[in-house]
């Protein structure tokens, strides 16, 4: 609808026209919102979805401003495994990755839902929290950008994860495409780098 969707840190959502007037809000007194810090958000199927910090993800439907969330359940082991989401992308299937604090990457689709956690170097994500998503548009990979343990590639085909030293201790906050060769990361209280994605090289 040619909407801009901004969350103010600890003020819910806004929704705003593209002539700037405000159309609407979401917050915990006006709605079924979970919280009021809204980190991220994603567009799928004319659906928000929105990560927060402490209330899982919020799935708003704008036509009706209805809300569902995906919340933790403590003892529930079926429920949302996250209570905080700091990053959220959909990728070219419609699914959805949502980067936890704490509790890994979590990837969403019509059918399953499964999490993907710290563990040994290149069999798994190298930290538990994901702070930084973004999908390649020539590889189809998925770049996780954590905290403190540099940045992982994740291919869906063939479901493998690739840690790159060169990145190791740093934080990245932030993954934008480049050229065709590299990716443009942002490193915490640091500097832009630039990845090299054959090769696994910075350069600032």
């Amino acid at each position: 609808n040619g909407h801009l969707w901004i969350a103010s840190y600890n003020r819910g959502i806004e929704v705003y026209d593209n002539h700037e007037r405000l159309v609407c809000t979401y917050n915990t007194e006006n709605s079924s919102l979970s919280n009021n810090i809204v980190l991220c958000m994603t567009e799928r199927d004319s659906m928000i979805w929105a990560g927060t910090d402490g209330g899982g993800i919020n799935i708003i439907d704008p036509s009706t401003r209805q809300i569902k969330t995906l919340i933790n359940v403590a003892g529930d082991i079926s429920s949302f495994p996250s209570h905080s989401i700091k990053s959220i992308h959909t990728d070219t299937h419609g699914n959805i990755w949502a980067g936890s604090i704490r509790n890994g990457l979590i990837n969403i689709s019509q059918s399953e839902m499964k999490t993907y956690r710290d563990c040994h170097m290149n069999s798994g994500l190298s930290n538990p929290t994901a702070l930084c998503l973004h999908q390649d548009s020539h590889s189809g990979l998925i770049w996780i950008g954590t905290d403190g343990e540099g940045i992982n590639s994740y291919d869906p085909v063939s479901r493998k994860f690739q840690h790159y030293s060169s990145t190791l201790k740093k934080k990245i906050v932030s993954i934008a495409g480049y050229s065709e060769s590299e990716l443009l990361l942002s490193s915490f209280a640091d500097r832009l780098w630039l990845l090299n994605k054959m090769t696994g090289q910075l350069r600032p």
